[in-house]
């Protein structure tokens, strides 16, 4: 399977088409069940595989036309973690708008477990509607840290928060082991988290919530280190800062391109950071 170019296969998302909106309003209404949402999804991720192979992209994704949140239907099928609330946002839209918005929260309320595969069904339907490379999006470890902080993590599961990191790192390693085992070798990672550092209000948010933010960056770069299946990757000379969105490549022994140019940096036979 051919390592897909880094340079614009970024894509995650796409904008959703009106059957499949209607779709999953007639389900929250009770008027479609769950196999016949799961066809509309279906049509229109095959319909979202041909656009991407029309418009020449080498790394294709479902659009995450599955989802309701990039991160709560992925995060929520781990044991021990539950929906609470949300972390307030402000965005500026075009023309000076404002629209705030409260992305929920996860709540880690008992031992964080992998007890199912989570993507390899959605993964194996992409793969079976595309002869390029089939892309997986998934949700960063770290929004089961930062949006709640150490609040949000039961202390009687957790008293010792390096446990939480280890057991939530072995959940992730099972996961893209899986994924890697039915085929897949183009998994990214979502994470907005380290975008939020960057904003003067996440980051008092953030001291609120009992975080230091100059901190967060290299505790986050050792979890996400820490979830890559190939225990011979792994290693504690990390870079400070990791970008929002990056790729893994797994499984074929390749390597991504490397140099002052190119989307990620290599050192020795060690794990790949991209460059920001």
């Amino acid at each position: 399977m051919p390592t897909p170019p880094f340079r614009a296969d970024h894509v995650g998302s796409f904008l959703r088409p009106k059957a499949l909106i209607e779709a999953r309003e007639a389900y929250r209404a009770g008027t479609l069940d769950a196999p016949a949402l799961r066809s509309a999804e279906d049509a229109a991720i095959r319909d979202v595989v041909r656009f991407q192979e029309d418009v020449g992209l080498q790394g294709i994704t479902d659009g995450e036309f599955r989802r309701t949140y990039f991160h709560t239907d992925f995060l929520l099928q781990l044991d021990g973690v539950e929906e609470a609330g949300g972390t307030q946002v402000k965005f500026h839209q075009h023309g000076g708008k404002a629209l705030e918005y409260a992305p929920p929260v996860m709540k880690i309320t008992g031992k964080i477990n992998h007890v199912r595969d989570i993507q390899r069904a959605d993964y194996e339907f992409l793969a079976s509607c595309t002869t390029r490379t089939a892309k997986v999006t998934i949700p960063s470890p770290t929004m089961l840290h930062f949006r709640g902080g150490r609040d949000a993590i039961d202390a009687a599961t957790y008293p010792d928060l390096e446990d939480f990191y280890a057991d939530l790192a072995a959940a992730y390693r099972a996961e893209i082991a899986s994924l890697a085992d039915a085929g897949c070798r183009y998994l990214q990672l979502d994470d907005t988290n380290l975008a939020y550092l960057c904003d003067t209000t996440q980051r008092e948010n953030a001291r609120q919530r009992g975080m230091d933010p100059d901190a967060l960056p290299r505790l986050y770069a050792r979890l996400i280190n820490e979830i890559d299946p190939r225990p011979a990757r792994r290693h504690d000379r990390l870079r400070p800062f990791v970008p929002r969105q990056f790729p893994f490549v797994l499984g074929g022994g390749r390597r991504l391109r490397t140099g002052s140019g190119s989307a990620v940096q290599r050192t020795g036979d060690r794990w790949l950071f991209p460059r920001i």
